[in-house]
């Protein structure tokens, strides 16, 4: 559910051309191995012909989503991170530029903890 709302808004938001192609490439890079990261993050991923741009979508849920986590914990907010085919490592610098800044306690906890999207965004920004 949560993957369809990030990228139903993608959608919406014009960064994609069809929501259930983006869908089959994040769930097959799912189904390699989980992208719930541990610490209350997940961070699916996936390049699609289907992507117009770069783009990370954020997704919080202050009560956790279910989901195969590495550590057990159930994602609080999730980042998709979806870039076209011809992007070549554009997702991979996003993923780990995301990654070590989300292993810094207090960033993921402001993030968490966020009233607003304009506070998460204001966060984001500056990494």
């Amino acid at each position: 559910d949560a993957i369809d709302k990030l990228i139903h808004n993608l959608k919406y938001h014009n960064f994609i051309d069809d929501e259930e192609m983006l869908k089959e490439a994040v769930l097959k890079r799912e189904s390699e191995s989980t992208t719930a990261i541990g610490m209350n993050v997940a961070i699916p991923h996936a390049k699609s012909n289907v992507v117009k741009q770069p783009v990370v979508a954020v997704l919080k849920n202050k009560h956790g989503v279910e989901w195969e986590s590495l550590d057990e914990t159930q994602p609080k907010i999730i980042f998709l991170i979806a870039v076209p085919n011809d992007s070549s490592d554009t997702h991979l610098k996003l993923l780990q530029r995301l990654s070590r800044t989300l292993m810094d306690d207090e960033t993921r906890e402001k993030l968490i903890n966020a009233e607003s999207t304009e506070a998460i965004y204001h966060i984001l920004k500056e990494i």
